[in-house]
């Protein structure tokens, strides 16, 4: 399997990672996206930094040589266009540690509570799996393991609570940490505050609920 050691289906903590973590290229790739350049120039300009990327820390010696390298697609999302042109850029690597990371933040209505999708069904439920299991089919079940760098809720904050009513909220954490188990696929969140207070260095938890489940 490639990237061996790699936790499939839970949280991953970057900073545990053995043999000196992972090493992403960069995140959120927008190239070009301001001054109206189309997706296939982009895809080029993509695979361009990332070959580049890999290259410079392969190159670079000592543990670089076997380090997991985590590779984004374009705007780090799931349309299959995105996906496939990332797993051509893994496919021409020829490396077995190689990553690709995706970012998910849920159904975009539901997870900003907009336009009367205030619950977390059959619609959300069904775009998290389609792009899940389109994760899994381009990368996963061909050896290529993936991350998902960063999850949650776009609306979801400890501090304004009640954007998304707090059984949704649990809903869609349960429905994806199963279904990113199922699909093996590595999952990080996205905390920029949301989960843990102030003091991230003691890891004091704001939302307990959240982190204990």
């Amino acid at each position: 399997m490639r990237g061996a050691g790699l936790p499939a289906g839970g949280d991953f903590d970057g900073g545990a990672a053995d043999a000196g973590g992972e090493v992403e290229g960069f995140v959120e790739a927008e190239v070009g996206h301001r001054v109206g350049v189309g997706d296939d120039q982009n895809y080029r300009l993509v695979a361009e930094l990332n070959t580049v990327f890999h290259r410079v820390v392969r190159d670079s010696g000592g543990g670089n040589a076997t380090r997991l390298l985590v590779l984004p697609t374009l705007y780090t999302n799931t349309d299959q266009g995105r996906l496939d042109a990332l797993a051509a850029e893994i496919a021409t690597l020829r490396d077995p540690m190689v990553a690709a990371t995706i970012h998910f933040y849920g159904w975009w209505p539901f997870s900003v509570n907009i336009a009367g999708y205030t619950r977390f069904d059959a619609t959300s439920e069904k775009d998290l799996s389609q792009a899940f299991d389109r994760a899994y089919n381009t990368f996963v079940a061909k050896g290529v393991p993936v991350i998902i760098g960063e999850y949650a809720l776009l609306a979801y904050d400890h501090t304004r609570p009640g954007i998304i009513e707090r059984g949704e909220v649990r809903k869609y954490f349960a429905y994806l940490g199963q279904y990113a188990h199922q699909r093996q696929l590595t999952t990080m969140l996205w905390d920029a505050g949301q989960f843990l207070n102030f003091s991230r260095s003691l890891r004091v938890v704001a939302s307990i609920e959240r982190c204990a489940s």
